[in-house]
Protein backbone atom coordinates (compact mmCIF):
# COMPACT_ATOMS: atom_id res chain seq x y z
CA UNK A 1 0.00 0.00 0.00
CA UNK A 2 1.37 3.42 -0.45
CA UNK A 3 1.91 5.91 1.71
CA UNK A 4 -0.96 8.78 2.12
CA UNK A 5 1.11 12.35 1.29
CA UNK A 6 -0.31 14.87 3.55
CA UNK A 7 -0.65 18.28 2.31
CA UNK A 8 -1.41 20.82 5.29
CA UNK A 9 -0.76 24.72 6.12
CA UNK A 10 1.11 25.47 8.84
CA UNK A 11 0.00 28.33 9.87
CA UNK A 12 -3.83 27.10 10.60
CA UNK A 13 -2.64 24.62 12.84
CA UNK A 14 -4.87 24.49 16.39
CA UNK A 15 -6.39 27.15 15.36
CA UNK A 16 -10.66 27.29 15.38
CA UNK A 17 -12.96 29.18 13.13
CA UNK A 18 -10.45 29.69 10.12
CA UNK A 19 -13.60 30.56 7.46
CA UNK A 20 -16.41 31.81 7.19
CA UNK A 21 -18.50 28.87 5.90
CA UNK A 22 -17.63 25.59 3.98
CA UNK A 23 -17.65 27.49 0.40
CA UNK A 24 -14.46 29.68 1.97
CA UNK A 25 -12.99 26.04 3.07
CA UNK A 26 -13.84 24.52 -0.04
CA UNK A 27 -12.18 27.37 -2.63
CA UNK A 28 -8.81 27.19 -0.21
CA UNK A 29 -8.85 23.63 -0.95
CA UNK A 30 -9.16 23.63 -4.66
CA UNK A 31 -6.37 26.35 -4.81
CA UNK A 32 -4.53 23.40 -2.89
CA UNK A 33 -5.50 20.77 -5.16
CA UNK A 34 -5.29 23.18 -8.56
CA UNK A 35 -1.62 22.09 -9.22
CA UNK A 36 -2.23 18.82 -9.28
CA UNK A 37 -6.08 18.43 -10.88
CA UNK A 38 -7.21 21.61 -12.67
CA UNK A 39 -9.38 20.26 -15.67
CA UNK A 40 -7.57 16.76 -15.22
CA UNK A 41 -9.24 13.96 -17.30
CA UNK A 42 -10.15 10.76 -15.73
CA UNK A 43 -10.54 12.81 -12.09
CA UNK A 44 -13.78 13.73 -10.08
CA UNK A 45 -15.19 15.53 -7.06
CA UNK A 46 -17.24 13.64 -4.94
CA UNK A 47 -19.14 15.25 -2.00
CA UNK A 48 -20.28 13.77 1.52
CA UNK A 49 -23.23 14.86 1.96
CA UNK A 50 -24.48 17.52 4.10
CA UNK A 51 -21.19 19.31 5.12
CA UNK A 52 -19.08 18.14 2.04
CA UNK A 53 -21.14 19.27 -0.44
CA UNK A 54 -20.48 22.80 -0.59
CA UNK A 55 -16.87 21.97 -0.07
CA UNK A 56 -17.41 19.61 -2.89
CA UNK A 57 -19.08 22.44 -5.13
CA UNK A 58 -16.23 24.72 -4.61
CA UNK A 59 -13.52 22.19 -5.64
CA UNK A 60 -15.69 21.25 -9.00
CA UNK A 61 -15.89 24.77 -9.96
CA UNK A 62 -12.78 25.80 -9.53
CA UNK A 63 -11.30 22.50 -10.98
CA UNK A 64 -13.31 22.58 -13.65
CA UNK A 65 -14.22 18.46 -12.80
CA UNK A 66 -17.15 16.89 -12.87
CA UNK A 67 -19.10 16.59 -9.66
CA UNK A 68 -21.19 13.96 -7.48
CA UNK A 69 -22.77 12.55 -3.92
CA UNK A 70 -21.29 9.84 -2.49
CA UNK A 71 -23.50 8.93 0.50
CA UNK A 72 -21.84 7.25 3.77
CA UNK A 73 -23.33 7.08 7.08
CA UNK A 74 -21.95 5.79 10.69
CA UNK A 75 -22.64 2.96 12.54
CA UNK A 76 -24.48 3.81 15.31
CA UNK A 77 -23.91 1.88 18.67
CA UNK A 78 -26.98 0.44 19.93
CA UNK A 79 -28.54 3.05 22.46
CA UNK A 80 -26.56 6.00 21.20
CA UNK A 81 -27.46 7.67 18.39
CA UNK A 82 -24.76 9.94 18.96
CA UNK A 83 -21.88 8.20 18.50
CA UNK A 84 -20.37 5.59 16.07
CA UNK A 85 -18.86 2.11 16.28
CA UNK A 86 -18.05 2.14 12.21
CA UNK A 87 -19.53 3.34 9.26
CA UNK A 88 -21.52 2.26 5.51
CA UNK A 89 -21.13 3.54 2.50
CA UNK A 90 -23.65 3.14 -0.07
CA UNK A 91 -21.24 1.46 -2.70
CA UNK A 92 -21.10 -0.80 0.20
CA UNK A 93 -17.32 0.62 1.82
CA UNK A 94 -17.87 -1.11 5.54
CA UNK A 95 -15.46 0.41 8.27
CA UNK A 96 -16.10 -1.18 11.45
CA UNK A 97 -14.25 -0.68 14.89
CA UNK A 98 -13.56 -3.88 16.45
CA UNK A 99 -11.90 -2.96 18.98
CA UNK A 100 -14.69 -0.59 20.63
CA UNK A 101 -17.14 -3.60 19.49
CA UNK A 102 -15.41 -5.94 21.76
CA UNK A 103 -15.00 -3.39 24.54
CA UNK A 104 -18.26 -2.48 24.31
CA UNK A 105 -19.50 -5.85 24.34
CA UNK A 106 -21.42 -5.49 21.10
CA UNK A 107 -22.80 -8.63 19.92
CA UNK A 108 -22.65 -9.71 16.34
CA UNK A 109 -25.97 -9.69 15.85
CA UNK A 110 -26.75 -6.18 17.55
CA UNK A 111 -23.71 -5.12 14.75
CA UNK A 112 -25.61 -6.72 12.13
CA UNK A 113 -28.96 -5.07 13.30
CA UNK A 114 -27.37 -1.34 12.71
CA UNK A 115 -25.53 -2.29 9.99
CA UNK A 116 -29.11 -3.33 7.97
CA UNK A 117 -30.16 0.62 9.64
CA UNK A 118 -27.63 1.95 8.08
CA UNK A 119 -28.57 -0.28 4.49
CA UNK A 120 -31.94 1.04 4.63
CA UNK A 121 -31.10 4.71 5.28
CA UNK A 122 -28.51 4.76 2.71
CA UNK A 123 -31.01 3.30 -0.15
CA UNK A 124 -33.26 6.84 1.07
CA UNK A 125 -30.65 9.22 0.82
CA UNK A 126 -29.46 7.91 -2.55
CA UNK A 127 -33.15 7.95 -3.54
CA UNK A 128 -33.68 11.46 -1.97
CA UNK A 129 -30.35 13.39 -3.08
CA UNK A 130 -29.11 10.71 -6.38
CA UNK A 131 -33.12 9.69 -7.38
CA UNK A 132 -31.66 6.37 -7.11
CA UNK A 133 -28.81 6.44 -9.66
CA UNK A 134 -26.30 4.41 -8.98
CA UNK A 135 -22.66 5.59 -8.23
CA UNK A 136 -20.98 6.65 -11.41
CA UNK A 137 -18.47 4.44 -13.09
CA UNK A 138 -15.05 5.18 -10.80
CA UNK A 139 -13.02 2.59 -12.52
CA UNK A 140 -9.87 3.93 -13.17
CA UNK A 141 -10.41 6.87 -11.99
CA UNK A 142 -9.03 9.29 -9.68
CA UNK A 143 -11.67 10.73 -7.21
CA UNK A 144 -11.55 13.64 -4.76
CA UNK A 145 -13.88 13.14 -1.94
CA UNK A 146 -14.31 15.97 0.01
CA UNK A 147 -16.23 16.14 3.40
CA UNK A 148 -16.32 18.78 6.25
CA UNK A 149 -14.70 17.58 9.10
CA UNK A 150 -13.10 14.67 10.68
CA UNK A 151 -14.29 13.44 14.04
CA UNK A 152 -13.40 9.73 14.47
CA UNK A 153 -13.07 9.22 10.38
CA UNK A 154 -15.23 6.27 9.86
CA UNK A 155 -17.06 7.88 7.83
CA UNK A 156 -13.98 8.68 5.30
CA UNK A 157 -12.36 5.50 5.97
CA UNK A 158 -15.61 4.11 4.20
CA UNK A 159 -15.81 6.43 1.87
CA UNK A 160 -12.48 5.26 0.94
CA UNK A 161 -12.88 1.92 1.34
CA UNK A 162 -15.98 2.53 -1.07
CA UNK A 163 -14.21 4.59 -3.59
CA UNK A 164 -11.21 2.03 -4.05
CA UNK A 165 -14.00 -0.88 -3.90
CA UNK A 166 -15.56 0.44 -7.06
CA UNK A 167 -12.46 0.42 -9.19
CA UNK A 168 -10.72 4.06 -8.32
CA UNK A 169 -7.25 4.51 -8.94
CA UNK A 170 -6.72 7.02 -6.40
CA UNK A 171 -8.72 8.75 -3.66
CA UNK A 172 -7.78 12.17 -2.54
CA UNK A 173 -9.43 13.21 0.87
CA UNK A 174 -9.96 16.92 0.81
CA UNK A 175 -11.08 17.89 3.95
CA UNK A 176 -10.82 21.65 5.55
CA UNK A 177 -7.47 22.09 7.94
CA UNK A 178 -10.15 23.68 10.95
CA UNK A 179 -13.77 23.76 12.33
CA UNK A 180 -15.74 26.23 10.26
CA UNK A 181 -18.09 29.13 12.41
CA UNK A 182 -21.65 26.66 12.40
CA UNK A 183 -23.90 26.98 9.87
CA UNK A 184 -27.41 28.71 10.51
CA UNK A 185 -30.12 26.18 11.78
CA UNK A 186 -27.69 24.33 13.97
Amino acid sequence: MKRARIFEIPALRNKTFVFKDRDEAGLLLARMLEPYYKESPETLVMGIPSGGVPIAVAISKRLNLPMDLFIVRKVQIPGNPEAGMGALSFAGGLFLNQDLIDRLGINPMQVEGQIERVRRELARRNELFRQGRPIPDLAGKTVIVADDGLASGFTTLAAVRGIRGAGAKKVVVARPPALTRPWKGF
